[in-house]
């Protein structure tokens, strides 16, 4: 009876985090007309990123996209899925070598920003950004890098990581990904 119950109280814990990751920060990955934005984060000090935040340009809404995975190279990709809008960066939540997480916020609407604009129903790439540590803990480097590699390299290898996971598998995003790829002029895998 006891391992029934353990049983049953771990099943529900597993479908109640499959919940929370389509749901996660409230954002529907089932919901057809989101689009998927990817991002890629690298940092030469080893800083493992948890989310970064963007507040949409037409309003105050502000929006979370979460450490989908790490790389091989030490970058991470960032994922969220998004409606149609403008973005823009407003911050990043990290931890750099297990000394506590950091917030590091962006002046709003600095014409250096990660801004991007997303249609309804695609998956987009918006870059491979490198975070370095300042002279002094509230000063940070932010800059966009080739060290990850490029957009066609990005979305194949989060296409080969992630498309058969239960997340999105029986979804219409393999599908989507599938499509980006094609209009790269890449098979995909």
């Amino acid at each position: 009876m006891l391992t029934r119950i353990i049983v049953v109280v771990l099943l529900s814990h597993f479908l109640s985090g499959c919940v929370a990751l389509v749901n996660a920060f409230g954002h529907d990955f089932t919901d057809p007309e989101k689009t998927m934005v990817l991002m890629q984060l690298y940092s030469p000090e080893g800083a493992s990123f948890d989310s970064a935040t963007f507040q949409a340009l037409t309003n105050e809404n502000r929006h979370s996209m979460l450490n989908s995975y790490r790389q091989d190279n030490g970058c991470m990709t960032m994922m969220s899925v998004f409606d149609a809008g403008s973005y823009e960066l407003v911050s990043l939540f990290y931890n750099i070598n297990n000394k506590g997480h950091i917030v590091y916020d962006f002046e709003e609407g600095d014409p250096d920003n990660v801004t991007f604009e997303v249609g309804p129903r695609g998956v987009v790439y918006i870059g491979a950004y490198a975070v370095t540590q300042g002279e002094t803990s509230e000063t940070f480097g932010f800059g966009p890098t080739n060290h990850c590699g490029n957009e066609e390299e990005a979305i194949s290898g989060y296409d080969a990581y992630a498309m058969d996971s239960y997340l999105f598998r029986g979804t219409f995003w393999p599908e989507r990904f599938d499509d980006k790829l094609k209009s790269m002029g890449v098979t995909s895998q």
